[in-house]
Formats: C-alpha cells, sequence, structure tokens
C-alpha cells in the first residue's frame, strides 16, 4: 500500500523546517533575494524591517490556531513577485514565517521518521485549491 498524507495551505517549512535531514531552515542553498540575503528574510512592506522565521510563543503551540493565511492566485503571484520572493510578508502576513517543532506536532513527526517524506515536492501552479 501506499499512501500519501498532504496538507494545505501551509508550507514543507512550517511544518518541518526545523527538521534534520531536509532542505528546511538549515538549508545553505536557499533563494538570494534582490537584497542580497537569504530568503529567510523576508522584506516588511515599505522598507520597514524584515521577518525571520519564528515560533509562536504559545502554550500547546500545535493545538492552537494559526490564522489561515491567504493562498489565492494574486497574493501567490505578488509574494514569489516574478521569481524575486520577496513578497511573502507584505501578501502573506507575518505568520507566513512561523514555524513549528518536533515539539509542536510530535504525530507529524513521528511519521516523518517512520516513513519517506518529500522535501522537493511543490505544487504544478501557484494558485488556490477548492
Amino acid at each position: 500500500h501506499i499512501v500519501i498524507l498532504m496538507q494545505e495551505n501551509r508550507s514543507f517549512d512550517h511544518y518541518f523546517g526545523t527538521l534534520r535531514g531536509v532542505r528546511g531552515y538549515g538549508d545553505t542553498r536557499t533563494v538570494t533575494l534582490p537584497s542580497g540575503k537569504s530568503v529567510w528574510h523576508q522584506p516588511v512592506a515599505g522598507g520597514a524591517g524584515e521577518v525571520l522565521p519564528f515560533r509562536p510563543s504559545a502554550p500547546d503551540l500545535g493545538l492552537q490556531f494559526l490564522q489561515d493565511l491567504p493562498h489565492g492566485w494574486n497574493d501567490t503571484h505578488l509574494a514569489v513577485n516574478g521569481g524575486r520572493y520577496d513578497g511573502w510578508v507584505p501578501h502573506k502576513g507575518t505568520t507566513t514565517m512561523a514555524y513549528l517543532t518536533r515539539q509542536d506536532i510530535p504525530f507529524h513527526y513521528a511519521l516523518a521518521d517512520a516513513f519517506t517524506i518529500c522535501d522537493a515536492y511543490h505544487c504544478a501552479t501557484p494558485t488556490s485549491t477548492d
């Protein structure tokens, strides 16, 4: 049997960016932004700083509601910004840079430890889903 577990509206890094052995936050070959910094340094609209990946501070984080991010055609293309990848925070919100850890979602990590995990599986088109 082959079972494929897919979840939508969250990035791979949101769930598994801290998992050892994947191209997550420890990746040294990230996309370089026009600023010369790695893609992890997402600029805030109007040049008012940047947002780095962060783990939200909340008790029982894996059980907390994290706001749904925009996931439509327009905001996605604005975030990708013609391949510059520097529009995520202005068009998806600060929570787009949030991540969870093994402590927060132990079941997800148990599955990743026991079975194959695909860290380079991407959607066919950057758009919304029905």
